[in-house]
């Protein structure tokens, strides 16, 4: 393999023309705004990147763009991705589909987030040791979510701000999850059961599309944040926020709850007081959200008297 003195004391190795490109996508990086960077964590044999303009470099290389144009970035290996472990690139301006993770059975990091990238979300059914997968801020992945049935180990799925539609497909097999965030997409149908998911913490699906009930998570007794505003929610499913101990802030403004629902609700609120917070925000107003009734506002009343701010109709 042949080898280049760079002007900088680095001696990045050549990628092998016969080496077969593993991970391929495109980026158009304005080169007046610092480096474009690739971070590939693996165990074995080195990797190494053809950055498109003629430049070679290695895993953790951060490469300047001479001018703007598209590129075609190649990541390669010796022994193939087998033995891939994590895939960062940074904020900058990637173009076209993301890189296909299938031939990284031990991916445990997908990180596009920010990159402006197109197309649709890869499969990762060939990836069940997938811990985290974050595409948020800055990217334009249309189409819809695919299955995640296989990627039992998921903690966190990060996917917020992309114009993805569809159905949301279901997460039950994640038992792991902590961290789900879709707001901000154009995702429609049921919000299906989180419920075996009992160690999330975190949960986002606000302005998007869903509709029919919201479902219970009662088993979610580790639920910090909950959002589900701005969607067509009709029902609420009683007992959903009632075993909660440690939740700070829940937004379910601008659904269309009539008052049985808000009531429910607001009971279930006050059956999950006590724990280890010092209070709670809670948002059950806005436009389709009812005016609670007479014991709905003496349990408005209960709350803010804990120390809670709850806004109601």
């Amino acid at each position: 393999m042949s080898v280049l003195q760079h002007s900088r004391g680095r001696i990045p190795i050549l990628v092998n023309p016969n080496l077969v490109p593993i991970l391929i996508w495109q980026t158009n990086w304005n080169s007046g705004d610092g480096a474009y960077s690739v971070d590939v964590t693996k165990t074995g044999q080195e990797i190494y990147i053809d950055w498109g303009d003629g430049s070679t470099g290695r895993g953790d290389d951060q490469h300047y763009y001479a001018d703007s144009t598209t590129k075609t970035v190649k990541v390669t290996s010796i022994d193939g991705f087998g033995s891939l472990t994590q895939l960062h690139v940074n904020w900058r301006k990637g173009l076209g589909p993301l890189p296909t993770p299938a031939g990284c059975p031990a991916l445990t990091h997908y990180d596009f987030q920010g990159d402006g990238h197109t197309g649709s979300l890869p499969s990762f059914a060939e990836v069940p040791t997938l811990q985290v997968l974050k595409m948020h801020d800055g990217n334009q992945l249309t189409g819809s979510i695919p299955s995640f049935a296989m990627c039992t180990a998921l903690v966190e799925f990060d996917l917020r701000g992309n114009p993805v539609s569809g159905t949301l497909p279901s997460f039950a097999a994640c038992t792991l999850l902590e961290k789900y965030y879709t707001s901000q997409n154009s995702l429609s149908g049921t919000l299906p059961s989180f419920n075996t998911c009992t160690a999330l913490k975190e949960f986002l699906c606000s302005e998007n599309l869903f509709s029919g009930a919201l479902p219970t998570f009662a088993a979610c007794t580790a639920l910090e944040l909950f959002h589900a505003h701005s969607n067509d929610f009709t029902s609420y499913t009683s007992g959903c926020f009632s075993t909660q101990k440690n939740i700070f802030e829940i937004k379910l403004h601008s659904n269309s709850w009539n008052q049985a629902n808000v009531d429910a609700c607001l009971s279930d609120l006050v059956d999950s007081l006590g724990g280890g917070r010092v209070t709670c925000n809670v948002e059950l107003n806005g436009e389709g959200m009812a005016t609670p009734s007479a014991q709905g506002i003496a349990d408005h009343d209960t709350l803010e008297a804990a120390g809670w701010t709850v806004e109601i109709n």
